[in-house]
């Protein structure tokens, strides 16, 4: 949403957004007055409402909302869209910085930081029959095959028991630790 302000002034302090966004509706609606709705004035006056409002709730989300944009539906909406956009834009910088944490710790064998169990001990408890859960996967041999099971309970084959290295437990566990759906996952 950083884009550069409809504000013909260019101010993007908080106060100058609301002050606009606000006497923006204020013209939007003396054109309802005077039955001029849909007019290309009415549409512009309209946008320019919501683009402020929702540009100073997307830049001054953790501010308290102005009284300038509390008491008209429309510009509060768009506030509140603002906000929302911001807030969605931080979640998906937290999910994207937790997912680049951990690979670094997967690249550097770090099973205890993310909280799996080692691969020698996993392939152990693999080679004395033994099922495994690891991130929503439950891997569990069956014969001289081991299998797995993701999340969504579609089953697949992890590899021939009397095969199977810490290195290919290890390539397992990054996979996990990346967020990777080993299977099918259903639409």
């Amino acid at each position: 949403m950083p884009t550069p302000s409809e504000d013909p002034a260019g101010n993007d302090d908080l106060f100058s957004l609301a002050l606009y966004a606000r006497c923006e509706s204020a013209l939007m609606w003396l054109l309802v007055t005077s039955d001029d709705v849909g007019t290309e004035a009415f549409d512009r006056h309209r946008s320019n409402a919501f683009g402020a409002a929702s540009r100073a709730g997307y830049l001054y989300a953790d501010e308290p909302q102005p009284a300038l944009l509390q008491d008209n539906c429309e510009v509060n909406d768009a506030w509140h869209y603002g906000v929302g956009q911001r807030e969605q834009e931080r979640r998906e910088e937290q999910k994207q910085l937790e997912l680049e944490r951990r690979i670094a710790l997967a690249a550097a064998k770090d099973w205890d930081a993310l909280g799996y169990r080692r691969p020698e001990a996993i392939l152990a408890d693999l080679q004395s029959g033994e099922h495994v859960c690891v991130a929503g996967h439950e891997l569990y041999p069956d014969g001289q095959c081991v299998f797995f099971e993701n999340a969504y309970n579609v089953p697949g084959i992890f590899g021939d028991l009397r095969e199977l290295t810490v290195a290919d437990v290890e390539h397992f566990l990054t996979d996990m630790a990346k967020g990777e759906e080993w299977g099918l996952v259903p639409l």
